[in-house]
């Protein structure tokens, strides 16, 4: 099993025994001039492969690259904003961890299973909690409370269809009848929404533009041709799937933004 290599050639792993060099450890990648060790690329791969055997080298490289670099925005963010892991705090999660695991010889078997030195494996707990602290910070942007609307659509799939329903609305035919018509089992009830929680950008646009107990003319998506009413549309509490879903789209966007800002060199290759 080839793993990447540095663009000089050298080789990838190395051994944790060997007798330490003044030459610098070989990278994978520097992000805002930052390091990310090929070490660290390299074992993450394994543990990677372990998860998913049936991945190549190649598609672990870049998604291990990927989310390293990830990680090391959070954790340079959460810095720049003042938070410090400190030593006491990393030995309180591995004195929990070693607690979860049983003892000090079955946390070294760990170690050892899962390509870690206790070394390595400090500094990947550092990162993990400097990027928890900016994710935290992302999350603490979300309030308790938002605007809201409660939808429900009749969802059709061609064109003909869409314009009989649009015909029959039109003409004053109950929506709420016909959404029943078409979604018994259902009814088409679509829940609570705010603000990024519907897949459709189109659907929301048009759904908080809605007064409540009013709806749209037929939208066209991939999906096929909605229907949309606003049931009710008032401020609201944040439910738990409503903020997990806010903050994955926090995450992603923040992560987007700080790509395109950061100075990313990605400096190891994969042998084809």
């Amino acid at each position: 099993m080839d793993l990447p290599t540095e663009t000089t050639g050298e080789t990838v792993m190395q051994n944790a025994t060997s007798t330490a060099t003044t030459t610098p450890p070989p990278l994978a990648a520097t992000v805002n001039g930052e390091g990310i060790l090929l070490d660290t690329i390299n074992n993450e791969i394994l543990r990677y492969l372990a998860a998913y055997p049936e991945s190549s080298i190649r598609n672990a490289f870049d998604i291990v690259v990927q989310d390293q670099v990830d990680l090391l925005l959070l954790s340079q963010a959460a810095r720049t904003a003042g938070y410090e892991v400190t030593g006491e705090l990393v030995d309180s999660r591995i004195d929990s961890l070693i607690a979860e695991i049983g003892s000090n010889e079955h946390f070294t078997q760990w170690l050892e299973d899962n390509h870690y030195t206790i070394e390595s494996f400090r500094q990947a707990l550092a990162l993990s909690l400097e990027a928890e602290y900016q994710r935290s910070l992302l999350s603490a942007t979300i309030p308790g409370e938002m605007e809201q609307v409660e939808l429900c659509q009749i969802l059709v799939y061609d064109e003909t269809t869409a314009n009989q329903i649009q015909a029959a609305l039109s003409s004053g035919t109950d929506f709420d009848w016909l959404r029943a018509q078409y979604h018994p089992d259902t009814k088409g009830y679509l829940g609570w929404h705010v603000t990024g929680t519907l897949l459709q950008p189109a659907l929301e646009v048009v759904a908080f533009g809605l007064e409540a107990g009013t709806f749209s003319p037929a939208i066209q998506t991939e999906y096929g041709y909605h229907f949309i009413k606003v049931l009710q549309k008032t401020i609201h509490p944040v439910s738990m799937l409503q903020r997990q879903a806010m903050e994955q789209k926090l995450l992603t966007e923040w992560i987007i933004e700080q790509r395109n800002l950061a100075d990313i060199v990605i400096i190891a290759v994969v042998e084809d």
